[in-house]
């Protein structure tokens, strides 16, 4: 069974997989650097996006009708996936901010585009092991971690 392997440093901006994913700046040294690569892109990104003000008017008939509604939805930063391969070698970036289900949120991104080989940059709150463990179970893809 193969699990996710640790590659070094040196070899992070290398081929060897078609996804790279990496967290927002604030818990990943790798941000920054590949945001260099990518022409500032992902930091680009994170100043155009508006956070969307539901209006009072709306949240007082909800409230007053018990109607259910998502505005919590509105707040949550969504990943932000970038087409990257003539800047990087491979095909996508995802940006995902850091939550305390980042992993599991990896491994969801990850099946959902069909379990792409992939680079995971991780946070520095996350443990090797971690990685390891969220990808126990899959015995034929090509996973790679950076620390």
């Amino acid at each position: 069974m193969k699990s996710p392997y640790q590659i070094p440093a040196s070899k992070a901006f290398t081929e060897g997989a078609e996804l790279w994913l990496v967290s927002d700046p604030e818990h990943s040294p790798w941000n920054h650097k590949i945001d260099w690569y990518l022409g500032f892109w992902l930091r680009r990104h994170n100043l155009n996006q508006k956070t969307p003000t539901p209006d009072p008017k709306m949240q007082a008939l909800l409230k007053k009708y018990q109607l259910p509604h998502h505005l919590s939805l509105l707040n949550k930063p969504q990943p932000f996936l970038l087409e990257s391969s003539s800047k990087l070698p491979n095909l996508w970036t995802i940006e995902l901010v850091y939550t305390t289900k980042w992993l599991q949120k990896v491994h969801s991104i990850w099946e959902n585009l069909n379990c792409p080989s992939l680079r995971i940059f991780i946070p520095t709150t996350i443990k090797p092991e971690e990685v390891k463990q969220q990808w126990v179970k899959q015995d034929h893809h090509f996973i790679q971690y950076v620390i």
